[in-house]
């Protein structure tokens, strides 16, 4: 519970433009979930780990927020499948990291909101996943995305 309230002033530190006091929190909630998962699973990593990426991103601390986006993958797909809906923000988040972080894996980029548009296209077909708005705002951002990642990729092969 008290992760949990960590997490909560992070987000409405972030709501404020205070991106720095956010991070503080949710290492906090990220640090408290780390020793709660010893008795209740790694899963509970995968929320915590995901906003902490989110942020140090934001901040342009590609490189922490890729080890964390990437450690919550691994749990996430080890937990839920490889392309569960809930996946789908965590996908793209990643994605757009890797693209705007300069100097990344293209492809990797590309396969990460790929993956996150095939699962939400599925996901609609199927009528299930995420409340409508938010999926479609994910889906749209990993379209944009996933065109600048493709359009630099045809630039590395000219």
């Amino acid at each position: 519970m008290v992760a949990h309230l960590y997490t909560e002033m992070g987000m409405m530190e972030l709501q404020d433009n205070k991106t720095t006091v956010a991070l503080q929190h949710l290492q906090t909630s990220l640090k408290l979930s780390t020793e709660l998962s010893t008795l209740f699973g790694e899963h509970i990593l995968v929320t915590p780990l995901t906003l902490t990426a989110n942020v140090l991103s934001t901040l342009g601390r590609y490189e922490e927020a890729f080890r964390m986006y990437k450690k919550a993958l691994r749990l996430s797909e080890a937990h839920l499948g490889k392309n569960h809906s809930s996946s789908v923000a965590l996908l793209v988040n990643f994605g757009i990291a890797l693209v705007e972080g300069g100097d990344r894996d293209e492809e990797q980029a590309a396969n990460a909101l790929q993956n996150a548009i095939d699962i939400a296209e599925r996901e609609d077909a199927r009528g299930v996943g995420q409340s409508q708005l938010k999926q479609q705002v994910a889906y749209e951002r990993a379209v944009e995305y996933l065109q600048i990642a493709q359009r630099r990729m045809n630039e590395l092969e000219l």
